[in-house]
């Protein structure tokens, strides 16, 4: 079996890790890339707002 580096889904759970270090900027990159990767996966989107919203970020969270 081999790995796609560019499969969405797999990126869209890398910011989620990022948000646990303190890591914000690196999260939304994470994330854009995912988005960027599949336009479709609302999933990457829902997660960062969730994201922002637990750390209280709710500007960035409405635009997410």
């Amino acid at each position: 079996m081999n790995s796609d580096p560019k499969y969405s889904y797999a990126w869209s759970t890398l910011p989620a890790a990022s948000i646990k270090q303190a890591d914000l900027n690196k999260a939304i990159l994470e994330t854009i890339k995912a988005v960027n990767f599949d336009p479709h996966n609302h999933e990457a989107s829902y997660n960062m707002a969730y994201a922002l919203d637990d750390q209280k970020d709710y500007t960035q969270a409405i635009e997410w």
